[in-house]
């Protein structure tokens, strides 16, 4: 997962794409995230009907996914050599089965 932020629109008109235009320094959803880190706090993720991230629809303008933890942060560097942050999360039960992940088909 992306920490958010740090992208500005690219050219001059509504039209334009958005990219990174600097290092995406250290905002505050980061600091966040650290301090939840360190305390082996879990966090909730809610995400919007209209991600094109999630592997089915969702019922919900906002749907809370589970309960997670944040085992990783680090920096990475874009394409065009920007730093930006990264957060690898776990789900803090690994007994069950995601709401939200597409069925599984047995046989044909």
């Amino acid at each position: 997962m992306n920490v958010g932020g740090g992208r500005d629109v690219v050219g001059n008109d509504v039209s334009s794409s958005r990219g990174r235009l600097r290092d995406q320094g250290r905002p505050v959803m980061l600091v966040g995230c650290i301090a939840a880190q360190a305390i082996n706090q879990y966090i909730a993720i809610i995400v919007g009907e209209s991600s094109p991230l999630m592997p089915t629809r969702m019922p919900h303008a906002y749907n809370v996914l589970d309960w997670y933890f944040i085992t990783d942060i680090w920096a990475e560097r874009d394409e065009n050599g920007f730093k930006y942050w990264k957060i690898r999360l776990q789900v803090a039960d690994l007994e069950k089965s995601p709401w939200w992940s597409p069925p599984v088909r047995m046989g044909c």
